[in-house]
């Protein structure tokens, strides 16, 4: 009740719909009352599916979507169920479809190999940058959500040592500086090795 005789009707929780009934009282302030109740139906209305972005309070088996990534040159990068980073409270994820908006001729080549399954690959030719392409999620009724997501492409680094074996006396050590033989567009380099016979 708002004021006076004005009353305002509103649903429990965002998704409520169906019929409820709201009972009122009249009093004349003379002793004189009267009980009826009001009939009120909420209509459904659709609500559209959610990209998930942000970690805090996701929906049982959902995660958030990596709106960036890094690919490598000539290995595809794959997303198996595009389903697990949208929630829908109106439509299961079988019901909801995917659609690809990319530049042509862009550094990447994003594809959808099945319905919420996308694979996305380095353009032929193309050795560095960013690219950038929109994901559409829509339900059966139209509604959608949208998320652009950023590729950088990543080559391998590249190494070259010197043609001549390094040598290193018996009961000795030898120490080399490999930083200065390798290249790599992003400048991060982490190292690792293993042992083999006799080192």
């Amino acid at each position: 009740l708002l004021h006076d005789s004005e009353i305002q009707f509103t649903g429990r929780g965002p998704d409520a719909n169906g019929q409820g009934e709201v009972r009122i009282k009249v009093d004349d302030g003379r002793g004189g009352t009267l009980e009826t109740a009001i009939s009120v139906t909420i209509v459904a209305q659709n609500d559209p599916p959610v990209i998930l972005l942000n970690a805090d309070n996701l929906p049982q088996r959902k995660k958030p979507f990596p709106t960036d990534a890094a690919i490598l040159e000539g290995t595809p990068l794959t997303f198996d169920d595009l389903n697990l980073f949208v929630h829908d409270v109106d439509n299961d994820d079988a019901d909801l479809s995917w659609a690809i908006d990319a530049k042509p001729n862009d550094k990447v080549i994003p594809t959808l190999t099945s319905p919420s399954r996308l694979e996305v690959r380095v353009r032929p030719g193309e050795k560095k940058g960013d690219s950038l392409f929109k994901l559409t999620v829509s339900d059966p009724d139209g509604a959608t959500d949208s998320v652009h997501m950023i590729m950088a492409i990543n080559n391998r680094p590249e190494l070259s040592l010197p043609e001549d074996p390094y040598q290193v006396q018996e009961d000795t050590s030898l120490t080399v500086d490999l930083f200065p033989f390798v290249t790599d567009d992003h400048g991060l380099i982490e190292w690792s090795s293993e042992d083999t016979a006799n080192i």
